[in-house]
Order: C-alpha cells, then structure tokens, then sequence
C-alpha cells in the first residue's frame, strides 16, 4: 500500500538525482529501475521504510540507501555501502564493506552497543506482521511471544531497518519477519496472504534489506534469512514475489541460533497439527 508520504518522498529523491545531472541508476520501491546516462553505480533506496511511522509522526521511520557497481544483475552481496538515516532525530548508521559500521547522533559519534541478553525467555524483539496473515505467524510464533513479553519486551514497528539499527543501539536484541517462509512452508496459505496485502503477496523486498543488512552485518550483528541461510544472492532490482525474503537479525551467533532453533521446531511441530498437516511443502 502505498501512502501519499512515500509518494512526496519518491519525488524529493527524484528530483534530487535528476537535477545533479549524474550518470547514475537508483531503484526504489515505487519508481523501480531508474538510470540516467551510463551509470558506473546504483542506489537502492526506499525513501521512507516505516511509513506508517512517518504518517503519523511515529519515530519508527528512516530513510535508506544502499550503493552498489552498476550491472545488469545488482545482489545483496554486491552493496558496498550502506547509509539509513532516521527521520525523527539525528541518528545515522553507516557502513562501508570491510571498514565496519558507524554510528552517528549528529556530528557526534557513537559506539555501536548490542546489549547482552542470550535468552529467549527475557527476549526484547521486533516482529514483522505488516500486510501479513497474523493468525498463521502468531500459530507459530504466539508462544515464543508469551515467553518474551513480560520480561522481555514484543514491538511491531513496521520497519525492518529501524527494527535492526536498533539492535545496534542496544535497545532490541532481535528482529524476526517469517512471513515468506510461512508462505513457502504452507502454500495453501496464500489466500490469507493476499487478503492480508489487499490482493498482493506482502513480504521483505530488496530496498528493505539492501543497505541495513550491510550496515548490521559490519557492525557484527548476525542475520540470515528465517531458515537460517544467507541473503546474499537476493536480487536487489527485483521486487517479483519470487524475490520476497524472510529474516532474523541477532545480537550474536547464540541468540540467533536459538531463534532459528526455535522457528524450526514449531514449522515441524504446526507440520503435524490438524489445521496444518498435508498442507505444507
């Protein structure tokens, strides 16, 4: 869904690449594919991710931009620096491929700070449930969710990258969107996906992940997709269905791992309940 703040911001990034008359490609979730002259580089960019957040004055919203060498097939693998500014306040996170990640309030810099918790039951996390079957998601997340709530803490903020920077400020320590692996795992599903996307399938796409998962992963954070696996083959000019993502973002290597140990356990354990048994790949 598309909201008249991300159609304002589409605009303003428009015309602030056309009017430095640079030989450049951008991509981004309302325009797609854009170049001009011949490009040696591209942006990824989603111009506001959390626009929900924006519309309503909400901090949960930032801007994001992912850079990478221009060719015809541009992956995750291929960004080299990553950029997201939040729209709120002065905090911006930066990274380079190699050189680590940085964190600035202002002109200030900051120290990149993951707090130390390792366990699920004191978790404080962030699920991705935008524009997805909620039902199905909380089949296999609802005990994990009761596990965490009190002392922990659960948020829906309705933006991956401000979702996972915050896990570089110490204040989350995880970030979960099963949502196409859901899809994937039980395809009958699909209909409560497009009821929910009001007639289209809702996930992770390309400008969502393109300069966050950079910046996370130079920062020392561990993210994968929600089997576990890398994200670095993902198509970053490809909004398609086929091209929809699930992730976890930890804290360490422990916390994801229990994580992903737990998504696993409940997929095989909803695999052999009544609502869901001969129904899944």
């Amino acid at each position: 869904m598309t909201f008249r703040v991300d159609l304002v911001a589409e605009e303003v990034v428009r015309k602030f690449i056309s009017k430095r008359g640079t030989d450049l490609a951008y991509y981004s979730e309302e325009k797609g594919l854009i170049k001009s002259g011949l490009p040696k580089q591209i942006l990824i960019i989603d111009p506001i991710d959390g626009s929900r957040g924006a519309k309503i004055g909400f901090p949960s919203c930032v801007v994001s931009v992912g850079v990478a060498k221009y060719k015809e097939t541009v992956k995750l693998k291929d960004i080299f620096i990553g950029c997201i500014l939040d729209l709120m306040d002065d905090l911006c996170f930066y990274a380079e491929r190699g050189k680590g990640a940085s964190v600035f309030d202002g002109e200030k810099e900051l120290e990149v700070s993951f707090s130390k918790n390792r366990s699920l039951d004191s978790l404080c996390w962030s699920l991705e449930i935008t524009g997805r079957p909620s039902k199905p998601i909380f089949d296999l997340l609802g005990e994990l969710v009761d596990r965490s709530s009190l002392a922990g803490g659960v948020f829906t903020l309705a933006s991956t990258c401000y979702s996972i920077t915050r896990i570089l400020r110490g204040q989350l320590d995880a970030f979960v969107d099963i949502g196409n692996r859901m899809l994937k795992e039980f395809p009958h599903l699909r209909p409560e996906f497009l009821k929910a996307g009001k007639g289209a399938v809702v996930g992770l796409f390309p400008y969502d992940i393109a300069a966050v998962s950079l910046i996370a992963k130079e920062a020392g954070c561990i993210i994968t997709d929600a089997y576990g696996r890398g994200l670095d083959d993902t198509l970053m000019t490809n909004s398609a269905e086929d091209n929809i993502q699930s992730l976890v973002a930890a804290n360490s290597k422990a916390l994801h791992r229990e994580i992903i140990d737990f998504i696993d356990l409940k997929f095989k354990e909803l695999k052999k309940s009544e609502c869901y048994k001969g129904e899944s790949n």
